[in-house]
């Protein structure tokens, strides 16, 4: 699996992003600074992570706590655990994610937050009604499709996978395509 496989750019200077001055030198998926000056929405990292998914039946794992609060009103938001984790019967998948982490927050109001003596409960405000994404489209690099590895749904119909094998005939030659023996009652 290969862990870079969207384009990136440096972004390197100081900027103003929503009134705000910043200096960046980081590397960032291409899109996600765009989306950034234009939205209320920021990356933490600035590119997608890759990761192996580990299979437990722990619930403290399958459901990490995320918040936590300390005394004097401060708060963390721990996302490093969330969607790393899956039950052990789906174990077969040996399954790898990307990961891509957002907050619905553009620098300034994380600056102005940061001052107010209620930022835990605007905080949570925030994240309860931000704006739902269907999507964010990250360009992929050229070797994206090698050493591919496709796991078949056990319910996929012969027509979906005609249609798949079709188009991995197109863009991926190389790639390999496993039908699940995971048992499915309908």
């Amino acid at each position: 699996m290969k862990p870079d496989i969207f384009k990136t750019e440096r972004i390197r200077g100081n900027f103003s992003l929503h009134g705000e001055p910043i200096e960046r030198d980081d590397e960032y998926n291409i899109g996600l600074w765009d989306l950034m000056k234009r939205e209320n929405i920021s990356f933490v990292p600035s590119t997608v992570d890759l990761f192996r998914v580990t299979y437990t039946d722990q619930d403290y794992l399958l459901k990490p706590k995320v918040f936590r609060t300390f005394p004097g009103g401060h708060f963390e938001i721990r996302t490093k655990d969330l969607g790393i984790f899956k039950r052990v019967e789906w174990e077969e998948q040996r399954e790898w994610r990307y990961r891509l982490r957002s907050y619905p927050f553009n620098i300034k109001e994380i600056k102005n937050i940061n001052r107010l003596s209620n930022r835990r409960e605007l905080f949570l405000e925030k994240l309860r009604t931000r704006q739902e994404r269907e999507f964010i489209d990250l360009p992929l690099k050229e070797e994206a499709f090698e050493d591919l590895q496709i796991l078949c749904s056990p319910l996929m119909s012969p027509d979906s996978k005609k249609e798949l094998n079709e188009i991995l005939a197109k863009y991926a030659p190389d790639s390999v395509v496993v039908d699940s023996k995971l048992r499915i009652r309908i």
